[in-house]
């Protein structure tokens, strides 16, 4: 499960894992007290999972979840709102984890690993841009996930820039 949502996801895989986010931090932050932290909030990612891609990193990853991946992603959810008067309708959800799963978490990271992946690499690419060498800019950026919380270290003129990068 770990491998499969990756070194950047804090939440899911690892006991402690906000702990380990906060030292990471905190460690590195003394160690490259020029960098600049910069902290994302995936909006509404529970609710926007595409459930395709976690069901495909389901299957590659953690085999042994494709099972229940398919009974909770493969389906329509389906909610009965109960209005004031009484009335009821019925709502229904194409997207996102379904309310409750205790395994959302899982495939909301499952999902994100590669973005968050990605996100490094644009921001590694920008500064090799730059002239940057390889190791040294790999070294520059730190992208850490913990659920759909991100936090990202970069040298202070890819700053403006990662918030853009994360969307694409």
């Amino acid at each position: 499960l770990a491998e499969g949502v990756g070194p950047a996801q804090l939440g899911v895989g690892l006991r402690g894992g906000g702990e380990g986010l906060a030292h990471a931090v905190r460690a590195t932050a003394a160690k490259r007290p020029g960098d600049v932290w910069v902290a994302l909030d995936l909006a509404n990612a529970f609710g926007r999972l595409d459930r395709a891609a976690a069901l495909a990193a389901a299957d590659a990853k953690v085999p042994t979840l494709g099972a229940h991946a398919r009974l909770f992603l493969q389906r329509r959810s389906r909610y009965r709102f109960v209005r004031a008067d009484g009335g009821a309708q019925w709502l229904f959800a194409d997207e996102g984890t379904e309310q409750g799963d205790p395994l959302g978490p899982v495939y909301l990271s499952l999902a994100l690993a590669p973005c968050t992946q990605a996100l490094r690499e644009t921001l590694t690419g920008r500064l090799r841009e730059r002239g940057w060498d390889a190791a040294a800019a790999e070294d520059a950026v730190a992208v850490y996930a913990y659920l759909d919380d991100l936090v990202v270290r970069c040298p202070p003129e890819l700053a403006a820039g990662v918030a853009q990068a994360a969307q694409e």
